[in-house]
């Protein structure tokens, strides 16, 4: 007896649920990431910031942004 193989078809699934919880914790995550990154941002030579096209300047007002402006 020969068993033939059918591809499976993708079952669609359901959207996430976003508990209160988890969009809480999501935003606290993105805020602590943006704030590890702003700060590595600082810590840059004047030459890696030149290679990525930003001034100083431009760093140290990026770096100051509040939390709240992505």
């Amino acid at each position: 007896m020969t068993v033939i193989a059918f591809p499976r078809t993708a079952v669609p699934s359901a959207p996430p649920v976003r508990t209160p919880c988890l969009v809480f914790k999501t935003w606290a995550e993105r805020r602590r990431y943006r704030f590890m990154l702003r700060n590595d941002l600082l810590l840059q030579p004047d030459s890696v910031l030149e290679d990525a096209g930003i001034t100083r300047a431009e760093a140290v007002c990026e770096a100051n942004k509040p939390f709240w402006r992505a």
